[in-house]
């Protein structure tokens, strides 16, 4: 009684499976999302400053991220232009 009710679960989730995709998205949609990933990050990649500045001073204190933060946020300012650059 196992082997054919086994048999038939078997077969209908090969009828039903789809096939595995990455996406469903064409190309031409990759590229612009990604294209506008990266006119977004380039432009505004400076916005990174005051934001660390914020983020250090709520998380370790005001003084920490008056100090710190400006440092921190350069480093962001950095790596979201370059990666900005490489998705263009």
């Amino acid at each position: 009684m196992t082997k054919p009710v086994l048999a038939f679960v078997m077969a209908f989730s090969l009828c039903t499976a789809m096939p595995a995709r990455a996406e469903d998205q064409s190309i031409v949609l990759q590229a612009g999302e990604k294209l506008t990933r990266g006119l977004v990050n380039l432009t505004t990649g400076w916005l990174e400053v005051p934001k660390q500045i914020h983020h250090v001073g709520q998380e370790e204190g005001w003084l920490t991220g008056a100090l710190r933060g400006p440092f921190d946020g350069i480093g962001m300012f950095a790596a979201r232009t370059v990666a900005g650059a490489y998705e263009i």
